[in-house]
């Protein structure tokens, strides 16, 4: 039989397996430290690509939606209308104005008829004319009532002012005033004449604020009047009422240009060349009533 020899067992040195083992500790603790930072580095770098495809996702919303609103913008600018359509509504607005101004027309000459239909008496019940001969002359064929006459033979405006109270007295809804040829014929200027004619008015309004005044403009006279006394020359006559139409701007009243009814009517003048026929005064109102 053959004889094995028993191996010695060698012993491991302590401090050895000691020195290796802190080693071994060592290098997995540092191992372990840079797969940490790795993995932090890694994670890191992931969060950054994350939040940067967030951002141009969000600015590509941004831009999505301002390229929207632009396009909206866009939209409402283009015209859309149809063809002609403006045309059509221009039309429309000047048939609609024509049929307006055509209406207005049929009723101003219905009311006019209507008024022209109603006695003098009964369509000038509230109004009160103020003046010299010429409107005293309305009482003389019951045109008016006397009442409502306001006027003596040669007034001017100065006389005028003194029958305000009596005037005030009656309430007018309308006042009427005719005078200036007595004026004229004084040799008054149209600068006195004017300030008198505005104290005549400023008084009428402070007693009858609620009433409405109208001022007439002064007549013309025939030429052989003219002759007769050079103050009443139709020239001085025309500048009054220009005077007058001044005045009636600038305190805001009302003109009525009566002188108007005289042309071409010579035969409505009396023999004196002044003074007026009887079918004047029914022209006279009846310029009034379309009027007013």
């Amino acid at each position: 039989m053959r004889r094995y020899r028993r191996k010695k067992m060698k012993l491991v040195n302590p401090k050895k397996l000691i020195v290796s083992s802190v080693i071994f500790i060592v290098l997995l603790v540092v191992v372990g430290t840079s797969v940490k930072k790795y993995m932090k580095k890694d994670s890191n770098t992931k969060n950054k690509s994350v939040k940067v495809s967030s951002n141009n996702y969000s600015n590509k919303k941004i831009d999505t939606s301002k390229k929207n609103s632009e396009n909206q913008k866009k939209h409402d600018n283009i015209d859309i209308s149809i063809p002609g359509k403006e045309n059509n509504d221009l039309n429309k607005k000047e048939t609609t104005k024509e049929t307006n101004k055509e209406n207005n027309k049929e009723k101003n000459e219905t009311n006019n008829k209507s008024n022209k239909n109603r006695s003098n008496k009964e369509f000038f019940k509230n109004s009160v004319f103020i003046g010299d001969s010429i409107t005293e002359g309305i009482t003389f064929y019951d045109i008016l009532d006397e009442k409502h006459v306001v006027a003596v033979k040669g007034s001017t405006i100065n006389q005028a002012y003194k029958k305000i109270s009596k005037v005030s007295a009656l309430k007018p809804k309308n006042i009427f005033i005719l005078l200036g040829t007595n004026d004229l014929t004084s040799g008054m200027n149209s600068t006195e004449f004017i300030s008198n004619y505005e104290k005549l008015v400023e008084s009428l309004r402070e007693k009858l604020p609620n009433s409405n005044i109208y001022i007439q403009s002064i007549l013309p006279v025939q030429e052989k009047a003219e002759k007769r006394n050079p103050n009443l020359a139709n020239s001085r006559i025309n500048e009054f009422n220009k005077a007058i139409m001044n005045m009636v701007r600038n305190k805001n009243l009302n003109y009525l240009n009566i002188a108007s009814v005289l042309k071409n009517n010579d035969n409505l003048y009396e023999y004196d060349g002044i003074h007026l026929k009887y079918q004047f005064d029914k022209l006279w109102l009846d310029y009034i009533k379309d009027n007013i």
